[in-house]
């Protein structure tokens, strides 16, 4: 554990604002670069027809690469925005397998959406499940990893690397926490596995209460701001262009019940001990400038699962796939040919 990474790379940031235009280009986040997204419910997509539970969410799904490899890469995205932000790292992803060769230049990479996002409708209350007096769903997450479980299983597959970054990475444990045997390898980015503390529900909640109301998605505006000691892409006119045209984009409604949702999750501390017991291949990443899942946060996590390994990518804050994403790709590479390789054992 303890691995750095490279920073010598061509979209390495030096305060060089046509560098950052170029790499957060709009257009390079949109259409097919981001996978095409499309809302579907488990049972309707794909050709296996599995039979799924009552009370299934509407999702969405992007497909950066179809592949025909037997274990996909699942992309669960960050809040407040969708997964448009994967566009990046995964195309240069799909350029390191390539180049790599065998079966993971095969290897499908899949997105999937929360409810809520652009062209994903909101859960009606039958589906997201009871909420608390202050308005906090609290088995709507467990259902949305159910959910992305049967997704993956309607797809034709049984397991997947799953690799959620921030609230990603919430649902990206509780997977691993309920449905483990769908676990081949596992991605924690910038994230933790704990629950709210009573403080920070609230604060969670109030911006639920902003976003559906008049505010909308200026709510949760100040997450394209910089702060003191962010990378200095994140401090770039580009980033903050971007990432305000990605907040705008945002149903107010669907943000809302984004937060509802990730109020009411339960901790899940316990994916970390079956992450160690099943000894399936792990990966810790965050952003050296993370302010709140930096390495002081993720890497007590991975030294909690001996034989993970533990990446902090240098003057990267906690959108580390949008703001260095080759050295993410580069980050998950090690991961994903531990797991390939494991399935070409398995076959022969």
């Amino acid at each position: 554990m303890g691995t750095s990474v490279d920073t010598d790379t061509d979209t390495a940031m030096t305060g060089n604002a046509t560098a950052a235009e170029k790499l957060l280009d709009p257009a390079l986040f949109e259409g097919a670069a981001a996978g095409d997204l499309r809302a579907v419910r488990p049972q309707e997509a794909g050709p296996q027809g599995a039979a799924v539970e009552d009370g299934t969410m509407t999702v969405g799904l992007r497909t950066f690469r179809q592949g025909s490899g037997p274990v996909p890469l699942v992309l669960l995205h960050a809040f407040p925005v969708d997964g448009r932000m994967w566009a990046t790292s995964m195309r240069s992803l799909e350029q390191l397998t390539e180049k790599m060769g065998g079966a993971l230049a095969s290897m499908p990479i899949l997105g999937f959406d929360v409810p809520g996002v652009p062209g994903v409708p909101v859960p009606p209350e039958d589906e997201s499940g009871p909420a608390d007096a202050d308005g906090g769903y609290r088995e709507a997450f467990d259902r949305l990893a159910d959910t992305f479980v049967a997704l993956l299983r309607s797809l034709g597959y049984e397991k997947a690397v799953w690799a959620g970054l921030s609230m990603g990475g919430y649902l990206a444990l509780d997977i691993v926490r309920r449905h483990p045997q769908t676990v081949a390898g596992f991605a924690l980015c910038d994230s933790n596995p704990y629950a709210d503390n009573a403080a920070h529900r609230a604060n969670r909640l109030a911006m639920a209460d902003r976003a559906a109301g008049a505010d909308g998605p200026g709510a949760v505006m100040h997450f394209a701001r910089p702060g003191e000691g962010d990378s200095a892409l994140k401090r770039s006119d580009a980033y903050i262009a971007l990432f305000t045209q990605w907040i705008r984009s945002q149903p107010g409604q669907g943000l809302a019940w984004r937060e509802r949702m990730a109020a009411g999750r339960a901790d899940t501390s316990q994916a970390l001990e079956i992450l160690d017991s099943s000894a399936v291949p792990a990966l810790f990443v965050c952003g050296q400038r993370d302010h709140s899942s930096g390495p002081d946060v993720m890497r007590p996590l991975a030294e909690r699962v001996p034989g993970s390994l533990f990446v902090e990518i240098p003057d990267a804050g906690h959108f580390t796939a949008v703001e260095r994403p080759d050295q993410f790709a580069a980050a998950l590479l090690p991961l994903l040919a531990c797991v390939y390789g494991r399935v070409d054992e398995e076959e022969a």
